[in-house]
């Protein structure tokens, strides 16, 4: 849609307010919060709305220091143990001058796309294509990892879950330990 140029004196419509101001690029969809537990669920956040989504995981706590991953659901199933997921990560820590990276083929869970540590917060955001497709879901992640020699450092994932599941939901999970704090939010990629 054409961004509309309004000119001096011109009349705003409840029309042209409803058409062009809502349509942004980033639509809320839902959120949800945790304070324990192992993981969250989303469930019905994903449909034929939006093709593509952004997941923003912020002020992530946990019992001991713990990948927080993705992985997505089919009503409140989620794609554990997924022989279909694969994902690279990048982990560069510039303080000591060292680069690391993992791959996962066939991955036991989903994207990793931050570590949560005990004390301080830490946050990330994933990129979703396709999500709620009969196709492949590819999953793009930049986030936070605490585990670097002297702070925190960038940790970048992409991975692609190779089968042709659509997608409803999401779990949030902090693998082999608990949640202490936890907030997540959904927006649509709006394209129209």
């Amino acid at each position: 849609m054409a961004v509309k140029t309004f000119t001096t004196n011109e009349v705003l419509t409840a029309s042209d307010t409803n058409t062009y101001l809502a349509n942004s690029g980033l639509v809320y969809v839902t959120s949800a919060t945790a304070t324990s537990g192992s993981y969250l669920d989303i469930l019905s956040c994903f449909s034929a709305t939006y093709t593509n989504y952004l997941v923003l995981i912020d002020n992530a706590v946990a019992s001991a220091t713990l990948g927080v991953q993705i992985a997505l659901t089919t009503g409140s199933t989620p794609t554990l143990n997924a022989a279909n997921w694969v994902w690279g990560q990048a982990r560069p820590d510039y303080a000591a001058s060292t680069f690391s990276y993992t791959k996962e083929i066939n991955s036991s869970y989903g994207n990793q796309v931050c570590v949560a540590t005990t004390s301080t917060p830490s946050s990330g955001k994933c990129e979703l294509f396709r999500p709620n497709k009969t196709t492949y879901t590819d999953a793009l992640s930049h986030g936070q990892d605490g585990r670097g020699s002297t702070g925190y450092m960038p940790l970048l994932t992409s991975g692609t879950l190779q089968n042709s599941t659509a997608y409803t939901g999401l779990r949030v999970a902090f693998t082999g330990g608990t949640i202490t704090s936890l907030s997540v939010t959904v927006f649509g990629y709006r394209t129209a």
